[in-house]
């Protein structure tokens, strides 16, 4: 089981914030509760390997590589991708275990350091090189691949609309006109409502998991956010999902700008993992836990290095 130490909040002044991180190391002794990730533990034991040889020279992998640990920029509080285990103090979901399949694939060893990131400060730390990739429900648009490198689809994803379990009045899209709506700041939910919904009061902050207290709390009536991202919301109960997915947007691993040689040798990796049926049992154990997760677009094994573009219907 990795073991988890702390290190002291990190400043980044190119972000104007501060990004904590999380440092695992190799599996060692099971702890406390350690039985819910057994699973993750026997894939991560049995998954591939790249021949060094194959990691793109001069690159942030390669990097990782020679360091053997990837710092990778993610979330502690997503739920479904990324959330700490209170008892073992690791990091679950389908990200959190996605990350440490690249990592192990890079450096022989499932060994990460993750700095916390948000929808707005991505792109700073890829590109000032704190970190070597991204894994944080990154939906690919073209605004952001003239910032950052995307390798993948890795999971397909759209937006969707969240209200209290009580709510009666809000079904669709165009029911939020003149009602208070919450979105993440630099998140593609806010292009959805300044455009589809002008009329919408919108209160943006850093995360989803900010959304979501915000919405409980009563203090919107509604929050606007990735399906996946709003199932796991929705699975801790007092929350419903309404109308129809709004958009299509693949999510993609970011990766510094101007990578070519990385995007390829991750996509090669993103379809190994398919053909293996390891992206699927990833899928199986963490996202598809959740009743309406497991049909569809989002459950099905994406096509890495295709249909890349997103349809945000803002038109």
């Amino acid at each position: 089981m990795p073991r988890i130490h702390r290190k002291s909040a990190l400043p980044i002044a190119l972000a104007a914030l501060a990004a904590s991180a999380i440092v695992y190391s190799a599996p060692g002794a099971a702890a406390p509760g350690a039985a819910a990730s057994g699973w993750r533990e026997a894939l991560l034991a049995s998954a591939p390997v790249a021949n060094p040889g194959d990691i793109p020279k001069d690159s942030s992998l390669w990097n990782a590589h020679q360091n053997g640990t990837l710092v990778y920029g993610g979330s502690k509080t997503q739920k479904l991708f990324s959330i700490e285990n209170p008892i073992t103090g690791q990091l679950e979901g389908f990200d959190a275990t996605m990350a440490l399949l690249l990592a192990k694939y890079v450096t022989g060893k499932p060994s990460v350091e993750v700095k916390i990131v948000t929808s707005a400060t991505r792109e700073a730390l890829l590109n000032n090189r704190t970190v070597e990739a991204v894994f944080y429900t990154y939906s690919i648009t073209p605004e952001r691949q003239s910032k950052v490198d995307f390798a993948g689809p890795y999971l397909i994803s759209g937006q969707s609309i969240a209200v209290r379990s009580d709510n009666d009045t809000i079904h669709k899209l165009e029911d939020l006109a003149n009602r208070k709506v919450c979105v993440t700041k630099g998140g593609t939910a806010y292009l959805t409502m300044t455009k589809r919904v002008p009329s919408a009061q919108l209160i943006t902050l850093d995360s989803s998991t900010e959304c979501e207290a915000t919405l409980r709390q009563g203090r919107v009536d509604a929050e606007v956010q990735d399906r996946p991202v709003l199932l796991g919301q929705v699975k801790a109960g007092g929350l419903k999902l309404v109308g129809d997915t709004l958009t299509y947007e693949p999510y993609g691993i970011g990766l510094p700008h101007n990578s070519p040689a990385q995007v390829a040798f991750v996509d090669n990796w993103l379809k190994l993992l398919i053909k293996d049926g390891i992206w699927q049992k990833v899928f199986d154990n963490t996202l598809g836990q959740v009743p309406g997760a497991g049909t569809g677009r989002i459950a099905a094994p994406p096509d890495p290095g295709q249909n890349l573009l997103p349809d945000l219907k803002l038109n």
